[in-house]
Order: structure tokens, then sequence, then C-alpha cells
């Protein structure tokens, strides 16, 4: 005989069916939510990596393109190296074609050695040239007292006014032995302030011993041999023809030293004495800078006179009729040089305006190259500034 059922067994069969049923249905959805987070993460690491190779192809493409730009700035700098080196070509055959005509630059050896003694002084003058005390070396010296007003020395210029070192050089080699000798026999300085020195002999005795007349830095012989002092008993000025000079400031005593004003500069002792010391490179120990006096510039004034001075004395050194030949020969001679160096300047600019009308950035970008004529057909090449840039490039391309 079969058992009958328990009615509480099968109710706890039921339950246990059912809970069992509720969990695996709970793992199933354990399961798909693991799997749709799983599903997820991938495609979040898909877009990040699609992102990162994204960013790396931006990257890689801006670096491809600074990398031409590098090269093609290259190549243009070697293309304006090699345009600029052209040019230097043509101008250093044009300067060898001018040196054929170049007249020799001076040396030591081409004078005679140089008199030690006291320099010679014509005579009839108020003065003569002696040792002076201190470190002055050589000054000049009152004959007798001296009046004011009184004129001291008009003199004409052993080598005339030019600012040009070429045509200095040529003027110094017409000049007779004599005159040599005695430009020579000045006091001499090195201004090129390189070692070694740039410069020749004779630059070192133009720069030190020069006036400045209208006509450019002038040599004049006598005159190179006074002294400084910033409040002189001496005056001097030009004549209308060019000549120096020198007339008494004050009442000079018998033996006293004559001194003219090199500077003709107003204010402190700090301020003459720092000029003088670099230009002269001398520590000026006169009066007024030794009590630290400060000199108005009525005071200054006193040590010039009126432009044009008209001389009363006869003019010390004038040149002789073959002299003025040879000069005039040294300038017709110059001309032609300053007409080649202008032809090698011309050529430097076109190729500058060619430049800058190409567009080139390299040109434009540099202030030192921004340099150009303000007409190529005048020998006035002026320095272009950016705030007439314009104005120049509109001239260059206009047609001539």
């Amino acid at each position: 005989m079969s058992a009958v059922p328990d009615d509480s067994n099968l109710e706890k069969a039921h339950d246990d069916f059912s809970k069992s049923e509720e969990c695996s249905k709970g793992q199933e959805k354990v399961a798909m939510v693991n799997d749709a987070n799983a599903g997820s993460e991938k495609i979040k690491a898909a877009s990040t990596t699609k992102a990162e190779r994204h960013r790396r192809k931006k990257e890689n493409a801006k670096k491809v393109k600074a990398e031409a730009r590098l090269k093609e700035e290259e190549e243009s700098r070697l293309l304006d190296e090699m345009s600029a080196l052209a040019v230097k070509g043509m101008a250093e055959e044009e300067a060898r074609k001018l040196a054929a005509n170049m007249r020799p630059r001076t040396r030591l050896d081409d004078v005679s050695a140089v008199d030690e003694s006291l320099p010679f002084i014509p005579p009839g003058l108020l003065f003569k040239f002696d040792h002076s005390p201190g470190e002055r070396d050589i000054g000049s010296f009152a004959t007798q007292d001296i009046e004011k007003d009184t004129e001291i020395l008009v003199e004409e210029a052993i080598m005339k006014g030019t600012s040009e070192h070429i045509c200095k050089e040529a003027l110094f080699s017409v000049l007779s032995e004599d005159k040599k000798k005695r430009i020579m026999a000045l006091h001499s300085l090195c201004s090129c302030k390189v070692k070694p020195c740039t410069e020749t002999p004779l630059a070192h005795v133009l720069e030190v011993n020069s006036y400045g007349a209208s006509s450019g830095p002038a040599l004049y012989e006598l005159a190179a041999r006074f002294n400084h002092d910033c409040l002189p008993n001496i005056a001097r000025g030009f004549s209308k023809e060019g000549f120096m000079v020198l007339r008494a400031a004050r009442d000079i005593k018998q033996g006293e030293e004559l001194t003219v004003n090199y500077a003709m500069i107003p204010g402190s002792t700090k301020t003459r004495q720092g000029y003088l010391l670099e230009k002269f490179e001398f520590l000026c120990k006169c009066h007024g800078c030794k009590n630290k006096l400060v000199y108005t510039e009525s005071e200054i004034a006193k040590a010039k006179l009126p432009e044009g001075v008209e001389p009363k004395s006869p003019v010390i050194g004038r040149y002789t009729s073959e002299e003025v030949a040879a000069y005039a020969e040294v300038e017709a001679w110059f001309d032609n040089v300053k007409e080649g160096m202008v032809t090698i300047q011309r050529a430097q600019y076109d190729y500058m305006a060619k430049q800058v009308v190409a567009g080139n950035p390299r040109v434009l970008d540099r202030k030192e190259r921004c340099v150009l004529a303000e007409t190529r057909n005048t020998e006035n090449m002026a320095k272009a500034t950016e705030s007439n840039f314009g104005l120049i490039m509109e001239d260059l391309e206009e047609p001539k």
C-alpha cells in the first residue's frame, strides 16, 4: 500500500523550489549587469583609445608642419645668404678695381725719423715752444706781455678738412718730406680701442690734433701744440677761408703758458674731465678742475671767436702753387673713388629692395636689415626706420 504524501512536506518542497528559482534568476540578473558593465568598460576603453590616437595624430601633424616650416626657413636663409654672398662678391670685385688706383696707407717708415727736439716756430710771433711743467710735455709760452684781443696766430691747415680716411691718407702722400716729418712729430693717440690697433700712424695724429673746421676736421701744425685749459687765456675760431685764428682772451704776462679750450663744454668739473678723458685720454688738472669750478656757457663763450672772423695778421703756413695743384689732383681722384663706392652701395641696396618687394619675412622682420636708400639714383644713402619704411617701399616700386 503506497504512502500518502504529507501536505507539509509538499509545501516545503514548493518553497525550496521557489527560492531556488528566485536565486537562479537573481544570479542571472547579476550576470547580466556584470556583462553590461563589462561592455560599457570596453566601449569606454575603445573610445579613449580612439581619442588618444586622434590626439597623437594631431600632434604628429603639427610636428611635421613645424619641421616643414623650419626646413623652408632654413632653405630661405641659405638662399638669402647665397644671394648676399653674390652681392658681396660683386662689391669686392668693384673694390679690387678701385684698389688699383688706391694710394698707399702711411707707415712710420714712409717718413724719416721724427725729430724729438723742440718744434720750429716762424720768427715774429709772440710765443715760443718750450717744455711744459707737469705731464704736458711741450707747450707754448708768451715771449712778452700781451694785451687782451691781441692776435696771436693766423694759420692755414697743414692738412685741410676732410672726414674721409682714404682722402686723408692720399693728401698726406703728396706733401713734402719736411711737412710729413712735422706732422708725424705731433702727439699721437689710438682711438680704435682694438688690439692690435687697426689705425694708421697718420690716423693716430689726426684723431687727437685736428680741429673741426667748416670743411671737416683739419690739422693746424702750430695750433696743435697749444695745451688745454677749461677757461683758457686764448680764444680760437676760424676765418671764412678756414684759417685758424688765435687771440688773447685776457691780458697775458710774459712767460705765461698760452692755452686753448679743446672741448668748449660748460658745466661741472666731472662733465668736463669725463669728456677729455674719453676723447684725449688725459685727466684735466687746470685751475678750474682742481678747484671743482662750474663754468657757464657765457664763460665758455669767451674762449670762442665769432664764426668767419677776419684775420688781422699774415697767414702762417700758406700753400704753394705746387701744393694747391697736388691737392686738387687728389680731390679729383677721390671723387672718382666715391663714385665707385656709391656703385657698390647701390648694388647692396638694390638687393635688399628686391628682398623686401618679394616679401621675404627675414628682411621685413629684422630691423638691422631694413637699411635702404631713400632713392637709388642719388648718393644720399639714408637709413630707413619703420616709420618711413612704407614711403621708401613706394618709392622703390615706382618706375624710374
